[in-house]
């Protein structure tokens, strides 16, 4: 039985390089767009962003929680073979293989990974420019909040702070929240200590 579960999973939510996964329950097979909510196997949730072709794109979760960082203060940038501003599986990749009480000492990597059943993968606490992604779509789009809504979700609040998995280095790491009319790039994403609490979301690929 863990193995179905884990294969429904698997086949559910993935990589931008695999193979095409309808996403919409109502219109399987058709084109996914964004607003759409996502249903396949146990991963659930709204659709924020998809290429070109419509088939491939990025999901968020229904729910999200405020957590810490890490309760280490620790680098992960100083033995991690990959630290991502792009790609949050590298940066929880890291995590994992540094630390074997990662899922004690990062609660906001651990809150996202422990919606994968066994070792899997599927959800994960996005890089900075994912969380960028995330938020400006959510702050330029008013029907990714009623799409939110309607499937009772919780809130995206694109003003506030929201962690991502992308570490800075000693006790600081990347949060990202939507501002208006802000033209310098550094100015788009800030620097908070990993012992304060913020909302974390869980983001997939298919």
């Amino acid at each position: 039985m863990l193995m179905s579960t884990m294969l429904i999973v698997a086949s559910a939510c993935s990589d931008s390089s695999d193979p095409d996964v309808p996403g919409n329950e109502d219109s399987p097979g058709t084109k996914i767009k964004v607003g759409d909510y996502y249903s396949q196997g146990l991963v659930k949730g709204i659709v924020f962003n998809v290429d070109e072709t419509g088939e491939h794109g990025m999901v968020v979760s229904l729910d999200e929680k405020e957590l810490k960082w890490s309760t280490l203060g620790t680098s992960v940038i100083s033995g991690a073979v990959y630290v991502s501003m792009d790609y949050g599986k590298d940066n929880v990749s890291g995590i994992k293989s540094l630390f074997d009480d990662w899922a004690e000492s990062f609660p906001a990597v651990a809150w996202c990974s422990s919606k994968n059943p066994g070792s899997l993968n599927t959800w994960y606490l996005p890089a900075a420019n994912e969380l960028r992604t995330l938020l400006d779509e959510y702050a330029g789009n008013p029907g990714l909040a009623l799409s939110m809504e309607q499937r009772s979700g919780a809130p995206v609040n694109p003003g506030i702070s929201y962690w991502s998995s992308t570490d800075a280095g000693g006790q600081i790491a990347y949060s990202y929240r939507y501002r208006e009319n802000m033209s310098l790039e550094e100015e788009l994403y800030a620097l908070l200590s990993k012992g304060e609490s913020h909302p974390c979301r869980c983001i997939c690929r298919f």
